[in-house]
């Protein structure tokens, strides 16, 4: 090697996210994501991300820096795409494809995740806005109109990887990355 030159050696692949987003989803962080309807439940929050695009869902987050981000961006309360394994309170989180947490940013000083005081068992996930747990997580009843406005993205998940959420940065560089052909 020749004085002055340098060696650069790459320690992950490249990453290839579009910057832009079909209408109505803006770009945050990684993923497209669109706000629904305000107030209503978990289940027709879910069901309305997929009528807009089959393959959008609830939106799960994978690290602390995509947790802030997309809570800077929205500053909503909103459901996440996280739930409670059966029965209610076996404290055994999953994403919403099934595969274990690999982040986690419950509400701490209140107690979260906890069996609540709600109406029925709190199996699903929202994120506040409130200043003391701003985008901390709480447990919710999954019936309840809890009049917050939910986010979702659309990524295209290979079978291979559907539930390897390990890595976050393997979760975008192998083929889990957004499918160009619906965010372009």
């Amino acid at each position: 090697m020749s004085a002055g030159s340098s060696t650069v050696k790459a320690t992950s692949a490249l990453i290839s996210v579009p910057t832009t987003c079909p209408d109505p989803f803006m770009f945050v962080y990684d993923s497209c994501f669109s706000q629904l309807t305000p107030g209503d439940n978990r289940d027709n929050s879910l069901a309305e991300c997929m009528n807009l695009n089959p393959m959008a869902h609830l939106w799960f987050p994978t690290s602390g820096p995509q947790n802030n981000a997309v809570q800077l961006e929205f500053g909503h309360d909103y459901w996440l795409g996280i739930h409670e394994e059966p029965p209610p309170g076996s404290d055994n989180w999953v994403y919403d494809d099934g595969s274990p947490l690999v982040y986690t940013n419950w509400y701490t000083m209140g107690g979260q995740p906890d069996p609540g005081p709600g109406v029925g068992p709190e199996t699903c996930v929202d994120v506040s806005n409130e200043p003391d747990e701003m985008g901390q997580w709480s447990d919710s009843d999954c019936s309840l109109d809890n009049n917050r406005p939910p986010f979702y993205f659309i990524k295209q998940l290979d079978d291979d990887n559907h539930n390897n959420h390990n890595n976050h940065d393997n979760d975008i560089n192998n083929d889990n990355a957004i499918n160009n052909d619906l965010c372009s």
